[in-house]
């Protein structure tokens, strides 16, 4: 189980809907409190998300960053993350 915001949020709102902004602050608590865990998979999901937030927001080479991140993560855990989510 991950501890993204995003999932849970994309499932129960439009795009246009989600306020970045508060769904950023979200993720990076929860991106913190993967890391505190050790929790790699949570820790490269958030990253995506934070990923996804940024690139809304219009911070391209944050996103490319994170996503970039997330998906090194993920990856090396053998999860293979869709690039279209």
């Amino acid at each position: 189980m991950s501890l993204s915001v995003l999932e849970s949020r994309a499932e129960t709102a439009e795009p246009a809907a989600v306020d970045w902004l508060d769904l950023l602050a979200r993720e990076k608590l929860a991106l913190a409190m993967a890391v505190r865990l050790g929790d790699w998979m949570s820790q490269g999901y958030s990253h995506l998300a934070l990923g996804r937030a940024a690139l809304a927001l219009g911070d391209h080479r944050r996103a490319r960053q994170q996503l970039a991140e997330g998906t090194y993560i993920l990856r090396a855990l053998g999860i293979h993350p869709d690039p279209a989510a």
